[in-house]
């Protein structure tokens, strides 16, 4: 059973710090009521985009106030300039892990919107991870950042459940999010307005069930493994399918991206015919699994498709290298 305490959140300035569209959303909505605030991002975030605009650019055009630097816990004198004990910091997937002089600096008034059904999938790459696992859990939190990494206590909480697709991608995990977090973050605002008292619930039970994964760089961890079980490699090939460039593998020893990958037919076949493929019927390839065949939509390399070069009775493969290579990797952001 959570242990609950009440707390009203005092502020004269609210910070945003990290990336995504749910923080350019409350950014517009802090503009609309009137409460003073400033963004802070890293440069990664910086280029993030939306809408094929970026961060920067978009800040820029809408006349919203931000600052893009490098490392806050490096660039201490920077922040402290801008954020004061009277300010409240609100993060979106945030590029750093706050030191305890950040944590002081915002009078330990710091939160995370968390996008994930926790504690489940705690860790990065979240809607890929519940693709893989075909989850279909959904949640938004409001957590309080302490010193120990994820283990603050939750101000406000709201689950929900991701509507299932033919095929599902990353890019519907996160337009339903962004509807839920959207909702969640209107509630957030009005609440944080109108001084409302919240309930912390103690974070401590949950923390000790929860489920971590790692973040993942498709560029180096999307390597399919033609000896896994048709459903593996359909999900695989889904979960790195749009907004990002498609799993990968090697047509003429040459790197090829696939997407829009699906169950074509149920049939079994030796584990040797896995990757071959059987037939081209434009504007589809079909490629032979264990147990089925799979329908590729769209092969490219990193310049255009080669749908048009490809030709049946030739085989998709990884070599090893690359397999033990995409299990191995584990990315660093800054």
């Amino acid at each position: 059973m959570f242990i609950k305490k009440k707390t009203k959140l005092k502020f004269n300035k609210i910070i945003l710090i990290g990336g995504g569209e749910l923080l350019y959303y409350t950014a517009t909505l802090l503009k609309k009521k009137k409460i003073d605030f400033l963004i802070l991002v890293s440069r990664r975030h910086a280029l993030e985009k939306i809408n094929n605009i970026s961060f920067r650019d978009l800040f820029k055009n809408e006349n919203i106030n931000f600052k893009v630097i490098k490392n806050i816990n490096l660039n201490f004198s920077n922040a402290s300039t801008v954020v004061n004990s009277n300010c409240l910091a609100i993060c979106f997937g945030p590029s750093w892990i706050f030191s305890k002089k950040i944590l002081k600096l915002f009078n330990y008034k710091m939160f995370n919107i968390n996008s994930i059904p926790l504690p489940k999938y705690m860790g990065g790459a979240h809607f890929t991870w519940q693709i893989l696992n075909n989850n279909f859990e959904g949640g938004i939190y409001f957590q309080k950042i302490t010193n120990k990494l994820d283990q603050g206590p939750i101000l406000l909480e709201k689950k929900f459940k991701i509507k299932k697709t033919h095929n599902l991608t990353p890019a519907h995990f996160f337009k339903q999010n962004t509807i839920y977090g959207k909702s969640f973050i209107s509630s957030l605002v009005v609440k944080l307005k109108n001084n409302y008292t919240f309930q912390m619930k103690d974070f401590k039970k949950k923390y000790s069930s929860r489920e971590y994964f790692p973040r993942l760089l498709t560029k180096k961890n999307a390597f399919i493994n033609w000896n896994w079980p048709t459903n593996e490699i359909i999900s695989f090939c889904n979960a790195f399918d749009s907004p990002y460039s498609g799993a990968m593998t090697f047509y003429n020893n040459k790197k090829i991206f696939l997407k829009k990958v699906s169950l074509f037919k149920v049939q079994r076949f030796h584990s040797f015919a896995s990757g071959i493929i059987i037939k081209i019927i434009k504007p589809y390839i079909f490629v032979a699994t264990k147990e089925g065949i799979i329908k590729i939509g769209k092969c490219f390399n990193s310049q255009s498709n080669i749908h048009e070069t490809m030709r049946q009775g030739k085989r998709l493969m990884t070599p090893y290298k690359y397999l033990e290579a995409g299990l191995s990797f584990v990315p660093k952001f800054n």
